[in-house]
């Protein structure tokens, strides 16, 4: 089933503009085509022990499939465009699509065919300037990297955000992020979790902005600090207090590093905390008392590097509480523990095992109990060039 949408339409006809209005000041000079593709996929398994006191398990293979073609236009500008399809063994039947939301607020269905990043590249002096479809993530730098805020394609799952990103590099290790992002009236390309939708929104445009460091502070060698404004996104609870709320966020993170006695390993500990400054009252979202919940989430973790070459090893701790609504790799209202190996059999091809723990920190209403879930995998990722 191939599902086109107008606005989908709208912005490759745009890139498509904007190229060949570009290409004929450059026609004597020889750019050509470049080309490569990633592939990701394994076995996974997960057991569920549901609120309401049934049990559930789930095992099936899964695999992505991505291909990108770009091509330098001039010295200055660079064009980029990539397919990606994901795919499991429970889908019902393979569709392409391309259109500015996804499924649900938190992935697109087993079985789908989208265009995942097309876009324009400006590079400036100490930066660059992204303008359309693409790929942002600001995970923590360790085996089981994740973030709080930005990660669009994690595991095997498909994500975009539609937008601008302009990345400047400040001098003495500093580096600055913008990013204005577009909304649909049905949703969004990257991660946001119920409450929070934009169905009667009267704004179309969310803004994030961070600073990043390099610059070493004794072991510590990275940091971030982060602001996301999502407007019109946060619906009032109740019909005494109509209308809606802005959804903004801070982050900040950070992360050292110490070699180990044979210099050739390193010992690596990371940590984020991130707090929502609206969040939804408990009964938005299920949870039992009055008031509004929790707008704080956190996560620390601790890698080691190189045990023997190419073998590494982590875990990560965090919780996220109810009214943090926009990671994409933990659920509001949840804890989360895990552990990961990772083999990297050379710079193409890496192995993963992983198991994962997450159980939800409140019980909600009207229910027996607080749901668990527990899963594992063993991945393959692999790309080429």
């Amino acid at each position: 089933m191939v599902r086109n949408q107008h606005i989908g339409k709208v912005l490759v006809a745009c890139l498509g503009l904007s190229v060949s209005a570009m290409v004929p000041a450059e026609q004597e000079q020889d750019f050509s085509w470049q080309w490569g593709s990633d592939g990701r996929g394994g076995f996974f398994a997960s057991e569920r022990k549901a609120a309401d006191g049934s049990r559930s398990d789930q095992s099936d293979p899964r695999l992505r499939l991505r291909l990108w073609a770009g091509r330098a236009l001039s010295e200055r500008w660079y064009f980029r465009t990539r397919a990606a399809g994901t795919f499991s063994s429970q889908q019902d039947d393979v569709r392409a699509q391309l259109k500015p939301y996804r499924d649900s607020g938190t992935g697109v269905v087993a079985g789908t065919v989208t265009l995942d990043e097309v876009y324009l590249r400006r590079n400036l002096t100490g930066g660059d300037l992204r303008l359309g479809r693409l790929q942002t993530g600001f995970k923590l730098p360790s085996v089981p990297s994740k973030s709080l805020d930005r990660n669009d394609s994690s595991n095997t799952a498909l994500g975009w955000t539609d937008g601008v990103h302009w990345r400047q590099g400040l001098g003495e290790g500093w580096t600055g992020h913008l990013i204005g992002q577009y909304y649909h009236r049905n949703g969004t390309g990257n991660t946001v979790r119920s409450p929070l939708d934009f169905s009667e929104s009267t704004h179309r445009a969310g803004i994030y902005g961070a600073l990043e460091s390099h610059h070493s502070w004794g072991p510590v060698d990275w940091a971030m600090l982060s602001i996301n404004h999502i407007p019109d996104a946060l619906p009032q609870a109740t019909g005494d207090s109509p209308g809606r709320r802005d959804y903004t966020t801070a982050t900040i993170k950070a992360a050292a590093r110490w070699p180990l006695a044979d210099r050739a390993s390193q010992l690596v500990a990371a940590a984020e905390f991130g707090h929502a400054f609206q969040v939804p009252q408990a009964a938005q979202i299920g949870l039992p008392g009055e008031g509004r919940v929790s707008g704080n989430a956190w996560q620390a973790t601790v890698s080691l590097f190189d045990l023997q070459p190419g073998h590494h090893l982590g875990v990560v701790y965090g919780q996220a509480g109810g009214g943090w609504l926009i990671s994409n790799d933990y659920r509001h209202n949840d804890n989360l523990f895990e552990i990961r190996y990772q083999y990297r059999v050379s710079a193409r091809l890496s192995m993963e095992l992983r198991f994962r723990d997450r159980h939800e920190r409140k019980m909600r209403v009207n229910r027996q109990r607080r749901q668990r879930d527990q899963d594992v995998y063993l991945r393959l990722s692999w790309r080429y060039p």
